[in-house]
């Protein structure tokens, strides 16, 4: 096949594919506009709108502390199981000293630190210690934290005080409401080997609530919160090099036309965005950009689907 024959039949193609999207958005502006209106065409509102973080993490008994060894020596006694109730001041293990040391055997006892429960046995009798091997994790068996780890686009919005909704997977209709308690300076390494920023929410005592240290556990933290504001769809706003933008319906002479837009945008939630400049109450916008629908298939729209006036 020639080269001019491939260019006409692309040409050609392309003539097919505006002819049908005419179509399909044929409501958008003749005389049975109604029709689809719900479906392609949206006003600009005013509203309230939350900015909400999504995090997941886990249960922590509050204190916990990770038991550590301060000694070189042999675990001669073992007091405790995982489970048992202890009391600040219990025995939790004994551990002999190397003779050449003192001169003779001595032994030494670890006490819990806290009222609390055993979390982890981590040794066992006969095993050897050295200064900062984990002998025991003790936790409150009454009081607990929720803990979870952000990246930086939502660590920067996330501040001590901010209203925290947490539900957890072990009781499906349980939401607890809390408040952020500390959130972190700086990154600390995961056990996944990521980088993030701790973030703590206190869980409030709940009658019948049996929980438990290393619980999955959800929250969504309101960061920011805007009454009577313009809002739009999320889906309605689309970006390029230039900004946010959107394709705003305008009446001329020859009928209604997209004429595309752009705008400062403010907070977003899940549905909604926030409109701060470009656009006013009442005005209708294409649900999704038309430059979003061929930017979807890989493709640029044809000449003349977009009115560029005031771009």
């Amino acid at each position: 096949m020639s080269k001019r024959l491939i260019i006409i039949f692309t040409v050609i193609g392309f003539l097919l594919f505006g002819t049908v999207l005419l179509v399909s958005t044929k409501g958008l502006f003749g005389e049975n506009k109604n029709a689809t209106a719900d479906a392609e065409i949206v006003s600009v509102v005013r509203g309230d709108i939350e900015s909400v973080s999504d995090l997941s993490g886990f249960v922590r008994a509050n204190p916990r502390i990770d038991l550590l060894s301060e000694v070189t020596g042999t675990v001669k006694k073992v007091y405790v199981s995982t489970g048992d109730s202890v009391s600040e001041g219990d025995s939790i293990v004994d551990i002999e000293l190397p003779s050449f040391i003192y001169g003779y055997r001595r032994t030494i006892t670890v006490a819990s630190p806290i009222d609390g429960k055993v979390l982890i046995i981590n040794t066992s009798k006969g095993d050897t210690l050295f200064p900062h091997s984990s002998i025991a994790v003790i936790g409150d068996s009454e009081h607990f934290i929720a803990k979870f780890y952000a990246d930086e686009m939502d660590a920067v919005n996330i501040k001590k005080g901010q209203k925290a909704i947490l539900s957890f997977d072990a009781f499906p209709h349980l939401k607890i409401e809390s408040k952020v308690e500390f959130v972190s300076d700086t990154t600390v390494l995961t056990k996944r080997g990521v980088r993030a920023f701790v973030v703590e929410v206190n869980i409030p005592n709940e009658k019948g609530v049996a929980l438990k240290d290393g619980l999955s556990v959800s929250v969504n933290i309101i960061t920011a919160r805007k009454s009577n504001v313009l809002l739009v769809p999320v889906e309605s706003v689309g970006s390029d090099e230039n900004g946010s933008f959107v394709d705003l319906i305008v009446n001329t002479n020859d009928g209604k036309k997209i004429k595309k837009v752009y705008i400062e945008t403010g907070i977003s939630s899940d549905n909604f965005t926030e409109v701060v400049k470009g656009l006013k109450e009442g005005d209708e916008i294409l649900k999704t950009p038309v430059e979003n629908l061929f930017n979807d298939i890989g493709v640029k729209a044809p000449f003349g689907m977009l009115n560029d006036e005031g771009n």
